[in-house]
């Protein structure tokens, strides 16, 4: 690994071409490699988020700090889209100012997601962060 600073441009939207040659020991040299690397200041889009009560199976994500028993949960559906990077994750609080839970998202282009996570909270906050760390606006959402 190799650290450096990237020089910064009026315009981030294009790419920063990078270009990489491996040298062995032997002093013998591949050919060069580049890629591009793009700086992603643009936040992901929150259009909605709506929770309803629901069974938690195996498979659910605890909300954190909320002890609950396993019948009690939270079905959110969350949509959202990010035009550059994709959404990475999901984060959800049961107050504005509490702990959060993380929900890694599989799928970075899709613009809807379901989530079933472990709670009895009547209220919940949401927001999506994109793969590059950008976040969305929080909304919030009153189960039903």
């Amino acid at each position: 690994e190799v650290p450096w600073t990237l020089v910064a441009t009026k315009d981030e939207r294009l790419p920063k071409v990078v270009y990489v040659k491996f040298v062995t020991r032997t002093g013998s040299q591949g050919l060069a490699q580049q890629d591009d690397i793009i700086l992603d200041t643009t936040l992901p889009a929150m259009k909605s988020v709506s929770g309803t009560k629901s069974y938690v199976g195996t498979s659910s994500v605890s909300v954190a700090s909320v002890r609950v028993a396993k019948k009690n949960g939270v079905k959110l559906t969350v949509k959202a889209s990010d035009n550059n990077s994709g959404i990475g994750k999901v984060e959800i609080r049961k107050s504005s100012k509490g702990t959060s839970t993380f929900v890694e998202v599989a799928s970075p282009k899709a613009t809807s997601r379901s989530l079933v996570v472990k709670t009895t909270a009547k209220k919940l906050w949401v927001r999506v962060i994109d793969r590059a760390g950008n976040a969305s606006k929080w909304a919030t959402t009153t189960v039903k």
